[in-house]
């Protein structure tokens, strides 16, 4: 099922805060012009003043995020991209601007300025990767916090050899694929790191507070630096033990990703697109009935369904047109009514905690996608996906699904797929899926014997029976 894409603009205030969410992006920008002028003067508290204004930036980069998802930033102004925005303020404070003080500060053993270049171009690679925030929620390789580094070169001064294997070490592991800590994306381990970091974060200010304004650091902010270390030590052995667990999960499966349908498998909102559909009929004089309309069409796209409705009934409105009334009464309709089926949370959760990347391949339109499942509160599982407008023949044809996994980077014969519709299905085992099949109440009686397995709920999924 699919709907077109909603036209509707946004009103001057929405606009205007959505500027304002990357106007707070850029005040990082600001932090780096801050920082720069202070290591080029030189200090120590020159350098204890460039350490607060990281400190600030790093609050800016932790919270523009938050904001920008909550305004829906990027559907509002679709021509800015505020991650280019992040990543390239990121670089500077992040790496560029911090390694600049290792060298200002003469950190580095003689000889050894070198390493601090390697660790650059480390993280200009890691920043440049597409993957680098993974599918199931985590940074993959050393996420590049070359501030904190920096920090702790500094307040912490250790023998020269120790310090050449730090930068040298952490540079060679944003080369490994280890996935670290992403504490924004929420789960309870993100929460909990999210509890100590604010711990951590008075801690720092307590570190801070004791740096002696005229002179480099001293015995006192020794000691309070070294009591802060407890969470760079709980945010690495938290982080190895999450890679573990997680090889140890691939290494178990048949499967490395799941790739579900939305209408009536994550949430029964085929019948709200049927109403739609009957209310726009009714205006124009006409009937459509619900069997009519689940017999015929569940599953299929709206183009198909838009088509074939005005041949039938020789409508004298275009496709677009029917559409466009189509998809704003199911956009309004849809509130409200979005209720996750059965099992549907319970397995979604598993499967992401299994490790396997998750995607949605349906016939509904990006927009229609997205709406539903932000509805659901489930938008973050999903790393991938694959709309009907996207692709040239709807269900059956596989087209749909082999996207999906195209996107996913993972061979078809290696997903799962979830499906409720015949002609879903057909879809997913035609793609090469291994189909599980969960008939909702508007598709209970068509047929399933395409798929490799049926059940009667989502509740009934077994993952360590199937993986």
């Amino acid at each position: 099922m699919t709907t077109t894409s909603a036209t509707s603009g946004y009103g001057l205030l929405r606009k205007t805060l959505c500027w304002g969410v990357h106007l707070y992006t850029g005040l990082g920008l600001v932090c780096a012009a801050a920082i720069a002028a202070l290591i080029v003067q030189g200090g120590a508290d020159s350098f204890r003043w460039a350490f607060i204004i990281m400190g600030v930036a790093l609050f800016i980069d932790a919270t523009d995020g938050t904001l920008a998802r909550r305004l829906e930033v990027k559907k509002v102004l679709p021509g800015f991209d505020g991650r280019r925005l992040d990543d390239i303020i990121d670089f500077l404070t992040y790496t560029g601007l911090p390694l600049l003080l290792v060298y200002r500060a003469g950190i580095m053993p003689a000889g050894w300025d070198w390493t601090l270049m390697v660790a650059a171009m480390a993280s200009l690679y890691g920043f440049c990767q597409t993957d680098i925030k993974t599918a199931d929620g985590y940074f993959l390789g050393f996420p590049s916090y070359w501030n904190l580094v920096a920090f702790y070169l500094y307040v912490l001064p250790g023998p020269a050899w120790l310090t050449v294997s730090l930068v040298l070490g952490l540079a060679l592991l944003t080369f490994v694929p280890t996935r670290y800590l992403y504490p924004s994306q929420g789960g309870w381990l993100n929460n909990f790191t999210n509890v100590l970091g604010g711990l951590w974060g008075l801690n720092l200010a307590w570190v801070v507070w004791c740096m002696p304004a005229g002179q480099f650091p001293g015995a006192e902010t020794f000691t309070a630096a070294a009591i802060s270390l407890f969470f760079p030590v709980w945010y690495v052995a938290a982080s190895f033990a999450v890679e573990a667990k997680v090889r140890m999960n691939s290494r178990a499966t048949k499967f490395d990703a799941a790739v579900f349908d939305m209408d009536g498998t994550l949430d029964d909102s085929e019948p709200v697109h049927c109403l739609a559909y009957q209310q726009v009929l009714e205006r124009l004089g006409k009937t459509l009935t619900s069997a009519d309309y689940n017999s015929r069409f569940t599953g299929s796209t709206d183009q198909f369904i838009a088509t074939s409705l005005i041949q039938q009934f020789g409508l004298t409105v275009t496709v677009a047109e029917l559409l466009k009334q189509k998809e704003a009464l199911f956009l309004k309709l849809i509130e409200g009514r979005a209720e996750a089926l059965p099992g549907v949370l319970k397995t979604l959760d598993t499967l992401h905690k299994r490790g396997l990347k998750l995607a949605v391949a349906s016939s509904a339109t990006l927009d229609a996608i997205e709406a539903v499942l932000a509805a659901l509160k489930i938008r973050h599982y999903f790393t991938v996906i694959a709309s009907g407008e996207e692709v040239a023949n709807s269900k059956p044809a596989p087209d749909v699904f082999l996207l999906a996994a195209e996107r996913l980077g993972i061979a078809p014969q290696r997903c799962l797929a979830f499906e409720d519709s015949e002609n879903g299905v057909r879809a997913a085992a035609a793609a090469g899926l291994f189909c599980i099949a969960i008939p909702c109440g508007s598709t209970a009686g068509q047929d399933h014997s395409a798929a490799k397995m049926k059940l009667a709920s989502m509740a009934d999924f077994d993952a360590n029976s199937v993986l």
